[in-house]
């Protein structure tokens, strides 16, 4: 009746809807995603919310979960680590579907385990490990970017790094 099957007479339907309206019935969604064993929910990490990167990054997460009628919970860690893993465990505990992890703390081999529990997207290369992964090349990119100007005249290039110990800025660094 509540998921409108035709078979449902409408003088039955509308007894359901008066009784519902009645009692303010409102639908257990914890009951419907136990029963259907998926919550249709993706976690996504990401470490500054603010960060102009990231909200171009989200325009295109969220452009493609609302195509596929996927609700998206945004997960700040700061790169805190205890953060990152409150979201593995959601996903251990099928509180959430899939992970994307746009930038992380977390050890990959800390992280890998948690595959076997739902699918977890980074947005790095992985390289050889049972992770998904959409990335740009960090080096190539930005070897063209250096190129570009130099080639225009520039001889006195400087760049920032928001953290250098990380892959990506490694690359831009060994690029430059």
């Amino acid at each position: 009746m509540l998921n409108k099957h035709p078979y449902v007479s409408n003088t039955k339907r509308k007894t359901v809807e008066e009784a519902i309206e009645h009692l303010q019935y409102a639908r257990n969604m914890n009951a419907v995603h136990l029963i259907k064993g998926i919550t249709q929910t993706v976690a996504v990490i990401l470490s500054h919310i603010n960060h102009p990167y990231f909200m171009r990054l989200m325009e295109g997460i969220a452009s493609e979960a609302l195509k596929h009628n996927y609700p998206l919970m945004l997960c700040q860690s700061q790169y805190n680590l205890d953060e990152e893993m409150k979201v593995l465990e959601m996903l251990k505990n099928k509180q959430i579907d899939g992970v994307i992890i746009t930038s992380r703390s977390a050890s990959l081999d800390l992280i890998e385990p948690y595959s076997a529990y739902g699918p977890i997207l980074l947005c790095e290369d992985v390289k050889d490990r049972h992770l998904s992964s959409v990335y740009y090349d960090h080096y190539l990119c930005f070897q063209t970017a250096i190129t570009f100007l130099w080639e225009k005249g520039h001889r006195k290039i400087g760049f920032a790094l928001n953290r250098l110990n990380n892959s990506s800025g490694r690359k831009r660094i060994s690029a430059y």
